[in-house]
Protein backbone atom coordinates (compact mmCIF):
# COMPACT_ATOMS: atom_id res chain seq x y z
CA UNK A 1 0.00 0.00 0.00
CA UNK A 2 1.34 3.39 -0.96
CA UNK A 3 1.90 6.00 1.73
CA UNK A 4 -0.04 9.22 1.52
CA UNK A 5 1.96 12.29 0.69
CA UNK A 6 2.06 14.09 4.06
CA UNK A 7 3.06 17.48 2.71
CA UNK A 8 2.63 19.01 -0.65
CA UNK A 9 5.62 20.65 -2.27
CA UNK A 10 3.62 23.87 -2.64
CA UNK A 11 3.33 24.17 1.15
CA UNK A 12 7.08 24.44 1.70
CA UNK A 13 7.41 28.12 0.65
CA UNK A 14 4.40 28.98 2.81
CA UNK A 15 5.94 27.26 5.84
CA UNK A 16 9.31 28.95 5.20
CA UNK A 17 7.60 32.35 4.95
CA UNK A 18 5.71 31.73 8.20
CA UNK A 19 8.91 30.76 10.03
CA UNK A 20 10.71 33.83 8.67
CA UNK A 21 7.91 36.14 9.82
CA UNK A 22 7.82 34.46 13.25
CA UNK A 23 11.58 34.92 13.69
CA UNK A 24 11.34 38.60 12.70
CA UNK A 25 8.48 39.18 15.16
CA UNK A 26 10.43 37.52 17.99
CA UNK A 27 13.53 39.62 17.21
CA UNK A 28 11.56 42.89 17.09
CA UNK A 29 9.73 42.13 20.33
CA UNK A 30 12.98 41.05 21.99
CA UNK A 31 14.69 44.27 20.93
CA UNK A 32 11.78 46.31 22.34
CA UNK A 33 11.91 44.48 25.65
CA UNK A 34 15.70 44.91 25.79
CA UNK A 35 15.30 48.68 25.20
CA UNK A 36 12.79 48.85 28.04
CA UNK A 37 15.12 47.06 30.43
CA UNK A 38 18.09 49.32 29.77
CA UNK A 39 18.69 51.84 32.55
CA UNK A 40 18.07 55.50 31.71
CA UNK A 41 21.54 56.33 32.97
CA UNK A 42 24.04 53.57 32.50
CA UNK A 43 26.75 54.60 34.96
CA UNK A 44 27.50 58.30 35.20
CA UNK A 45 31.14 59.27 35.45
CA UNK A 46 32.54 59.42 38.96
CA UNK A 47 31.50 62.61 40.70
CA UNK A 48 28.40 63.15 38.54
CA UNK A 49 25.33 64.07 40.55
CA UNK A 50 22.21 62.30 39.32
CA UNK A 51 18.95 64.25 39.59
CA UNK A 52 15.72 62.52 38.59
CA UNK A 53 12.73 64.55 37.46
CA UNK A 54 9.15 63.46 36.85
CA UNK A 55 5.63 64.77 37.36
CA UNK A 56 6.23 63.99 41.05
CA UNK A 57 9.13 66.46 41.30
CA UNK A 58 12.91 66.39 41.61
CA UNK A 59 14.88 63.71 43.44
CA UNK A 60 16.91 64.94 45.19
CA UNK A 61 15.37 68.38 45.50
CA UNK A 62 18.49 69.83 47.16
CA UNK A 63 21.76 69.77 45.21
CA UNK A 64 24.98 70.89 46.88
CA UNK A 65 28.05 71.94 44.89
CA UNK A 66 31.27 73.84 45.59
CA UNK A 67 31.70 77.45 44.46
CA UNK A 68 34.07 77.87 41.56
CA UNK A 69 34.30 74.13 40.85
CA UNK A 70 32.54 72.54 37.89
CA UNK A 71 29.83 70.04 38.87
CA UNK A 72 28.50 67.46 36.40
CA UNK A 73 24.76 66.91 36.64
CA UNK A 74 22.90 64.00 35.03
CA UNK A 75 19.28 65.15 34.72
CA UNK A 76 17.16 62.01 34.22
CA UNK A 77 13.59 62.41 32.91
CA UNK A 78 11.50 59.49 34.16
CA UNK A 79 8.32 60.50 32.30
CA UNK A 80 7.39 59.30 28.83
CA UNK A 81 6.02 61.33 25.94
CA UNK A 82 2.45 60.24 26.69
CA UNK A 83 2.18 62.75 29.54
CA UNK A 84 -0.45 65.28 28.63
CA UNK A 85 1.22 68.11 30.52
CA UNK A 86 4.36 69.05 28.61
CA UNK A 87 4.62 65.84 26.60
CA UNK A 88 7.04 64.35 29.12
CA UNK A 89 9.64 67.11 28.70
CA UNK A 90 11.19 68.65 31.80
CA UNK A 91 13.74 71.32 32.48
CA UNK A 92 16.09 72.50 35.19
CA UNK A 93 15.75 76.26 35.42
CA UNK A 94 17.76 78.52 37.75
CA UNK A 95 16.67 82.07 36.86
CA UNK A 96 19.16 83.78 39.20
CA UNK A 97 22.03 82.09 37.31
CA UNK A 98 20.48 82.21 33.81
CA UNK A 99 20.55 78.41 33.59
CA UNK A 100 17.99 76.42 31.61
CA UNK A 101 18.65 72.76 30.73
CA UNK A 102 15.91 70.75 28.97
CA UNK A 103 15.64 66.96 28.98
CA UNK A 104 13.55 64.84 26.61
CA UNK A 105 11.15 62.14 27.86
CA UNK A 106 12.80 58.95 29.12
CA UNK A 107 16.29 60.29 28.57
CA UNK A 108 19.23 61.89 30.32
CA UNK A 109 20.84 65.29 29.82
CA UNK A 110 24.33 65.72 31.24
CA UNK A 111 25.54 69.26 31.80
CA UNK A 112 28.13 71.10 33.85
CA UNK A 113 27.34 73.76 36.42
CA UNK A 114 29.97 76.20 37.57
CA UNK A 115 28.81 78.85 40.02
CA UNK A 116 31.30 81.37 41.36
CA UNK A 117 29.24 82.92 44.15
CA UNK A 118 28.21 80.88 47.22
CA UNK A 119 24.56 80.95 48.13
CA UNK A 120 21.26 79.13 47.82
CA UNK A 121 19.50 79.35 44.47
CA UNK A 122 16.00 78.14 43.65
CA UNK A 123 15.53 75.82 40.68
CA UNK A 124 12.32 74.49 39.15
CA UNK A 125 10.77 72.84 36.11
CA UNK A 126 9.05 75.35 33.88
CA UNK A 127 8.26 72.97 31.00
CA UNK A 128 5.12 71.58 32.60
CA UNK A 129 3.56 70.73 35.91
CA UNK A 130 2.57 74.24 36.94
CA UNK A 131 6.11 75.57 36.71
CA UNK A 132 7.54 77.47 39.65
CA UNK A 133 4.10 77.67 41.31
CA UNK A 134 4.06 73.89 41.94
CA UNK A 135 5.96 73.20 45.19
CA UNK A 136 6.79 69.65 44.07
CA UNK A 137 8.59 70.98 40.99
CA UNK A 138 10.97 73.22 42.97
CA UNK A 139 14.32 72.63 44.60
CA UNK A 140 17.43 74.33 45.92
CA UNK A 141 20.91 74.54 44.51
CA UNK A 142 23.24 75.11 47.45
CA UNK A 143 26.63 76.53 46.48
CA UNK A 144 29.17 76.30 49.31
CA UNK A 145 32.27 78.49 49.52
Amino acid sequence: MAQKNRGRKGDRPLIAAFITVAVIVVLVLGAGIWQGLRPLVEQPAAGTKQVQVSMMGFNPDVITIRAGQPARIALVDLDDSDHTDGGGWHDFKVPALHIVERVAPLSTKIFVLSVAKPGTYRFFCDACCGGSADPAMNGELVVKG
